[in-house]
């Protein structure tokens, strides 16, 4: 049922659905929570979530969603979408200027993993 509403978030991109949106995510965020078997999907909506605060230039709300969030840990997430949430972490942490949590999520990305992601 998740998998289905993230269907719906495409088309409200305009500006009055982008309060549902918010809603939306929200909510979808709330279903996610503490469920194994939804933690891609909770780590997907936190990364909307984040990337909607970017835009309205609510820095420090999104770093602290993306601080709670651990997908090194995520056995079912794909190795590249692993890859790119950190680096999306490491990106809001520089906007933040938080250089000490920086450093702590570079620490999370193994340097043969970006070679081996170069290659493909």
């Amino acid at each position: 049922m998740v998998r289905q509403c993230i269907h719906y978030l495409q088309p409200l991109d305009d500006l009055r659905g982008l309060a549902t949106k918010t809603t939306l995510i929200h909510t979808l965020k709330q279903v996610c929570e503490k469920k194994i078997f939804l933690e891609v999907d909770y780590a997907r909506m936190c990364l909307l979530s984040v990337k909607l605060m970017e835009s309205e230039d609510n820095i420090n709300q999104a770093a602290m969603i993306m601080q709670e969030v651990q997908v090194e840990t995520y056995g079912s997430m794909d190795k590249r979408e692993k890859l790119e949430f950190i680096l999306y972490q490491m990106k809001i942490m520089l906007k933040k200027n938080d250089f000490v949590r920086l450093y702590i999520i570079s620490k999370k990305i193994n340097p043969n993993a970006i070679i081996a992601e170069k290659e493909f």
